[in-house]
């Protein structure tokens, strides 16, 4: 069980992992790709409403676990879409997320912003890398 004491430090360190590992460079970053995500200039909408967006990843095999998020905006509105475990080979894999947005989403011009954090290997999983992308894409139904 972990004390009290211990649930308090334990948001600071992982603050300090993520700051570090973006701020320093050479560090766990050099395990990812100059562009280790990408995302396609072309998202769906759903009948249902829902968001879908698309693009690709990379990771190296040496890397911890990389999860893998996205997020689209447009107008107010906003979708998180579903995160999810990277397979990290050392290939280009493709990838796909949707969600249901918080707001109305209409076919045209929106954000995108993909994220990928790196966590550590063994022990408590805390980030040691991060990056994002953001891009403008163009929303279909």
């Amino acid at each position: 069980m972990i004390n009290a004491r211990r649930a308090a430090v334990l948001p600071s360190l992982a603050l300090a992992a993520v700051l570090s590992a973006v701020l320093l460079p050479g560090t766990a970053r050099a395990q990812f790709a100059p562009d280790p995500v990408t995302v396609d200039s072309t998202g769906r909408i759903a009948p249902d409403g829902s968001v879908t967006l698309t693009g690709t990843y990379y990771c190296s095999p040496a890397s911890g676990p990389v999860l893998i998020d996205a997020e689209a905006f447009q107008s107010g509105s906003r979708a998180d879409l579903e995160g999810f475990i990277a397979v990290c080979d050392g290939r280009l894999h493709r990838w796909e997320a949707s969600g249901s947005p918080t707001g109305a989403f209409a076919p045209g011009a929106a954000d995108a912003k993909v994220t990928t954090v790196e966590l550590a290997k063994g022990g408590l999983p805390f980030p040691v890398g991060a990056h994002s992308v953001e891009n403008g894409v163009t929303l279909v139904r």
